[in-house]
């Protein structure tokens, strides 16, 4: 009534704003929303609430409080599916209905997380007899599966899980069934009425169709119903309202067994003819198209930009195209004895069935590449849909003749390592690291690279924690370094590349030592041992066997070391330290720091004609040593340069010096032979120990 009062109203010249404000209300907002991920995508279900007075004409979203947007093609009915949305990121929807009267109100929002997810497993259904099911549909939340044969060859489920029998308008053999404008629409091979509708799936009225042929595919799209045949003059008829049909003409007399809508066009496939693919953007004018092989091509869906088709036992089983134009050949993950039934599309997920093989269901995100998965059972699987966050399959043998599965988040390959710390090591280099996300899937290795060129390689042995030990480097070489983790789905996002590092190990030992004794302190000569890669940053020294070390002043040889005690015998010891760590010691060298005597007063000189006698006092020893000899010694005056000398003992005090020069100026001085301490750690200094005394000779 409210529809032909707006009617009447238009065609006196009442503008549809006027109808609508006299004859209907804006629709009640959308309820018990409930939310579904996808492969960036998300499936929304709610219930409607009340129309207003008006038919609801489409459904609009909101995204975090933006703009509305309406759904294009109009949704009439529950679920939505809104796509081009972020994987990982959270969404806050909306919804409203729209009717002539304008936009409703607002539901609550529902939060949903799109994810990469897939149809992995499935769990076996009662089916509510034991009939040969065809097909299935979803819309207005109701699954309807239809069969041709048994008692009841309809059956219903809110779920997917508990379906009920309802009965058919007539027992013909039923083979598909679509959603569409509020209508469920079936057609049979057979029967006096060859196709039946549906508002609720439990009550249905038989239909006239436009032939008599054997209709094997309905769908709905654009406003109309269009469904093909097998055989017939007119293998093609629409309808508006899947009640009145009229009869088209095909593109081809060729055996159609499936049709599909999106995009804006329809596509049917069929098993046999010339070009086994036709399109037409409205059902009535169809064009012939080239399938990408002459297969029994048996099923075709659409979604996410891509028409999919299936076909049965041939060479080849799969083709896709973005516009029913134009299609290319796919790899099938079924084996050749494997025959595809159907396939469909939901919420980012394609989802093929079999009939026969190992593995009788396959998913694909894109239509190009596929996955086989376990079936819930071995049955003759002719018929799957998607709607209310599952998928449902529908057989014509078996025990169990439904099977379901929700969609799953997959794995993906780990996130990137992060705050990558490169320890260098001897040939080797410990890397510590934050972890990234493992993907859902535990991080089992991870791979390297080097200088950011070259192959990845993978730990051996496997290394699935920080820090991880890359060894094979070589010494004194400059590296940086990325990672990334590796989990069951395979390798993922690389690193930012490591700070600059080089691999040493600790530097070997100094070697030919030789010690020089001082006034409390020691000069250790030596020959550097090898940096091992990494430079020399300090040497150490010992003076107790390497019990302890301390750093000494200088990185070169000689190295001085200070605050001995003199008349003290040391064994010392030399160590290089480089980033890698203390070296090996040296062997030990031996030494004793010591003064020299106290210095004299000048000796006592006198001459004959060409000598010179000498006498002076005895040195007292330093305690701890032993005067040897004296040595006094004769030098041209004002210089080192000496011109004779003689020897004594520690018992002598005296010399004469002979065979010198007249009208020669001298001085006498005179040095100790000292030696301090006995053994390895002896030591022998010549000391001056007098002052010089000028003589000259006349």
């Amino acid at each position: 009534m409210v529809v032909a009062v707006v009617v009447a109203s238009m065609s006196v010249g009442v503008s549809p704003a006027a109808a609508a404000a006299v004859g209907a209300s804006v629709p009640a907002a959308p309820t018990s929303l409930v939310a579904y991920r996808g492969n960036a995508s998300a499936e929304i279900g709610f219930t409607a609430g009340a129309n207003g007075g008006a038919a609801i004409t489409n459904y609009k979203y909101q995204i975090n409080d933006g703009s509305w947007t309406a759904f294009s093609p109009a949704v009439t009915t529950p679920s939505v599916t809104i796509g081009g949305l972020t994987n990982g990121t959270t969404y806050s929807v909306k919804l409203r209905a729209v009717n002539s009267a304008g936009d409703g109100a607002v539901s609550d929002a529902v939060v949903v997380t799109p994810a990469v997810v897939d149809a992995v497993t499935w769990t076996a259904r009662t089916a509510a007899e034991a009939n040969s099911w065809k097909s299935v549909a979803y819309g207005n939340g109701v699954f309807v599966a239809v069969a041709d044969s048994g008692t009841n060859r309809v059956m219903t489920s809110p779920d997917g899980v508990t379906w009920t029998a309802r009965t058919a308008s007539e027992a013909n053999n039923w083979s598909s069934v679509a959603y569409g404008n509020g209508v469920f629409v079936a057609v049979a091979g057979n029967g006096t009425n060859r196709v039946m509708t549906s508002s609720d799936g439990v009550t249905w009225t038989a239909r006239t169709a436009a032939a008599a042929n054997a209709w094997k595919s309905v769908a709905y799209g654009n406003g109309v119903f269009v469904a093909v045949a097998d055989n017939g003059t007119n293998r093609v008829m629409t309808s508006s309202d899947g009640a009145t049909w009229t009869a088209r003409t095909a593109s081809e007399a060729n055996s159609w067994n499936s049709v599909a809508y999106g995009n804006g066009v329809f596509v049917a496939v069929a098993s046999s003819g010339t070009n086994r693919v036709m399109t037409s953007s409205d059902g009535v004018t169809w064009t012939a198209q080239t399938a990408a092989a002459a297969s029994p091509w048996g099923s075709v869906a659409y979604g996410n930009g891509v028409f999919v088709a299936v076909a049965g036992d041939a060479a080849s089983r799969m083709m896709t195209s973005p516009d029913g134009v134009t299609w290319t050949a796919r790899t099938s993950s079924f084996s050749q004895c494997e025959c595809q039934h159907s396939v469909t599309y939901g919420n980012g997920v394609f989802v093929a069935v079999a009939s026969s093989g190992t593995n009788r269901v396959m998913t694909s995100p894109d239509g190009v590449t596929w996955t086989a998965r376990s079936a819930a059972a071995a049955n003759a699987w002719r018929s799957v849909t998607y709607g209310n966050g599952v998928f449902v399959a529908v057989a014509n043998s078996g025990t169990d003749r439904v099977m379901t599965s929700s969609l799953v988040e997959l794995a993906t390959a780990p996130d990137a390592p992060t705050s990558l710390v490169a320890t260098p090591g001897d040939g080797s280099v410990s890397v510590a690291f934050n972890a990234g996300a493992d993907g859902g899937a535990s991080i089992s290795n991870y791979e390297y690279q080097l200088n950011g060129v070259g192959s990845w390689v993978a730990l051996s042995p496997t290394d699935g924690t920080s820090p991880v030990v890359i060894s094979g480097l070589t010494n004194g070489t400059a590296y940086t370094v990325k990672l990334r983790a590796v989990n069951s789905v395979g390798s993922g996002a690389e690193s930012v590349a490591s700070d600059s590092f080089t691999p040493s190990t600790v530097p070997s030992a100094p070697t030919d030592l030789e010690a020089t004794p001082g006034d409390g302190s020691a000069s250790i000569s030596f020959t550097a041992g090898s940096d091992g890669g990494g430079a020399i940053t300090t040497y150490q020294y010992s003076l107790d066997e390497g019990f302890s070390w301390n750093d000494a002043d200088g990185t070169t040889s000689p190295l001085t070391i200070s605050g001995l005690t003199n008349y003290t015998g040391y064994g010392i010891k030399l160590r290089a330290v480089n980033s890698a760590g203390n070296g090996a010691p040296s062997s030990s060298v031996s030494t004793m720091p010591a003064t020299v005597a106290p210095v004299q007063s000048a000796p006592t000189v006198g001459s004959t004609r060409r000598s010179i006698l000498a006498s002076w006092s005895l040195v007292t020893p330093a305690s701890g040593a032993r005067v040897k000899l004296y040595r006094p010694r004769v030098y041209l005056a004002g210089t080192n340069t000496k011109v004779r000398s003689c020897k004594g003992d520690s018992t002598e005090t005296s010399c004469e010096i002979k065979g010198l020069t007249l009208e020669t100026a001298y001085e006498v001085r005179v040095h100790v032979l000292q030696v301090i301490g006995t053994g390895p750690s002896k030591v022998v200094r010549m000391s001056l120990v007098s002052a010089p005394q000028a003589i000259t000779l006349h």
